[in-house]
């Protein structure tokens, strides 16, 4: 067992297509950074090299990047059209191949598939820069990423997917590397044995490369089935948000019909107080005009009161007076009769009617 290779990384893209994912793949870079470190613990700091955040101000552009690839352990292209159309990114990928030859390694690119190529042809011209560089990148597993990259780096479904690809960095570092006769170091004993440790090394290689490609359509199976439950996971809390939000709508349009109705309520309520004030404010009215009547009519009879005991009591002296002209009159002039005739039978009156000579008081004697 040897030890386990620098976790220092070749984060390799194209800033046309950062600037058109609105800095995505920067983020997914850190996102990797940080998964890879958790998984590898404190052991050593992991580093992903990426040009805009390691290179300085001023400094020698292709000098740094050399010197990036030759001190990175893993390469990992974000494989666009723009990236195999990039004479920049074919010549790092390239670059980084020949150092992990030197290495005697073949499994420390990690081709993250981000849009999808296939319809590129390496024969063709203008489809890519280095047809080379098309056919490397498609001779190695390649991790999917075209069904996530519209999705925020965040979601848990991208955070799967980057923790298989840690994963996969992770054990291609710990992993051995081959036996160094895979680089034709032992060739000490004759042309035999050349060509046995070449039979040896190639059935190493094809052995090997049997392992990697039984580890990766393991791995592919482990994503796609983690891609599924994710998948499903999404479109299970998907359907649960809109559940959600189909009852939050439903309860809101309950809550307004129930405020429009305690609203209407309201509205019957004031107008029915009104009603009742108006109506009490009416009827009072209605009673202060009927007491300033009252009072009016009482204070018109009392003063017409006076009048109308006098106007009565004329009344009655009149009535008195027509009846004393009615009854008493006749009777009084009746009675008057009757005490006359009485005092002519009387004997006075008599005597006088009988004497012959009457002396009239004036001093002389009545004739006869």
């Amino acid at each position: 067992m040897t030890e386990p290779m620098s976790p220092t990384g070749f984060w390799s893209y194209t800033r046309d297509d950062d600037t058109a994912s609105d800095g995505r793949l920067s983020r997914l870079r850190v996102i990797l950074t940080k998964e890879l470190q958790v998984q590898l613990g404190r052991a050593a700091q992991v580093r992903i090299f990426q040009d805009v955040e390691t290179i300085p101000t001023g400094a020698d552009w292709d000098h740094e990047i050399g010197k990036a690839l030759s001190q990175s352990a893993f390469f990992i292209p974000i494989v666009t059209p723009g990236f195999v159309q990039s004479r920049m990114c074919c010549l790092e990928l390239m670059r980084f191949r020949e150092h992990e030859a030197a290495r005697g390694r073949n499994d420390l690119i990690f081709p993250l598939h981000y849009i999808d190529t296939t319809h590129l042809d390496p024969d063709r011209a203008g489809d890519c820069h280095d047809p080379e560089a098309l056919r490397l990148l498609r001779a190695r597993q390649m991790f999917a990423f075209d069904n996530l990259r519209f999705r925020d780096p965040g979601r848990e479904d991208v955070l799967v997917r980057i923790s298989a690809l840690a994963t996969a960095i992770r054990d291609a570092l710990r992993r051995d590397p081959p036996d160094p006769r895979v680089m034709g170091l032992s060739l000490t004993g004759g042309p035999e044995a050349a060509e046995q440790a070449r039979r040896e090394a190639a059935e190493a290689r094809q052995r090997q490369e049997a392992e990697q490609a039984e580890v990766a359509a393991r791995r592919e199976a482990e994503q796609r089935e983690a891609a599924r439950i994710a998948e499903e996971k999404r479109i299970a809390d998907d359907a649960i948000r809109a559940r959600v939000m189909r009852d939050a709508a439903k309860r809101s349009k309950l809550a307004e019909a129930q405020e429009l109705l305690a609203g209407e309520q309201r509205k019957s309520l004031i107008w029915a107080e009104e009603r009742r004030k108006r109506q009490e404010s009416q009827l009072k009215e209605d009673a202060d005009t009927r007491a300033h009547r009252l009072v009016s009519s009482s204070a018109r009879l009392a003063d017409q009161q006076p009048a109308q005991e006098n106007f009565a009591l004329r009344v009655r002296r009149r009535r008195k007076l027509l009846l004393v002209l009615l009854f008493d009159l006749p009777m009084a002039t009746i009675l008057i009769a009757l005490f006359a005739v009485l005092v002519l039978k009387m004997p006075f009156f008599a005597t006088i009617k009988s004497s012959p000579n009457l002396i009239d008081p004036r001093g002389g004697q009545i004739a006869r």
